[in-house]
């Protein structure tokens, strides 16, 4: 029984090495992407919105703490009937409306920014 357990010690924190590895590189491999890809700015209008909520604990001490966090999102259509979501600040969040139309500035998957018309 205790013979394997060094085995079962390093084969789990072999597998977490190899998970944030992968992580790490599938990351690079996206911000690559985004900065190879050009800046666009296309007309569009706001199709829809949602929040990702998450929390997690963390030890303060001996001090239980929950860290609550949310995520805002925004989809954008655009006149080629493509709807692109991007993750964007609880700011713009607050001030986007579904329906509203302006200029969309992204680059890649990155959300640069979108000027309302009125």
């Amino acid at each position: 029984m205790f013979e394997i357990l060094p085995f079962l010690v390093i084969s789990i924190f072999v597998v977490a090495g190899v998970i944030v590895a992968i992580a790490l590189i599938c990351t690079l491999g996206q911000w690559r992407k985004n900065n190879q890809a050009p800046v666009l700015t296309v007309q569009a209008f706001v199709s829809g919105k949602r929040t990702e909520d998450s929390s997690f604990m963390m030890m303060s001490g001996d001090v239980p703490m929950w860290i609550e966090d949310t995520t805002h999102y925004a989809a954008f259509q655009v006149p080629s009937g493509d709807c692109l979501e991007f993750h964007i600040s609880g700011s713009e969040y607050a001030q986007f409306r579904e329906g509203d139309r302006g200029d969309l500035t992204f680059q890649g998957k990155r959300y640069l920014g979108f000027r309302r018309r009125m």
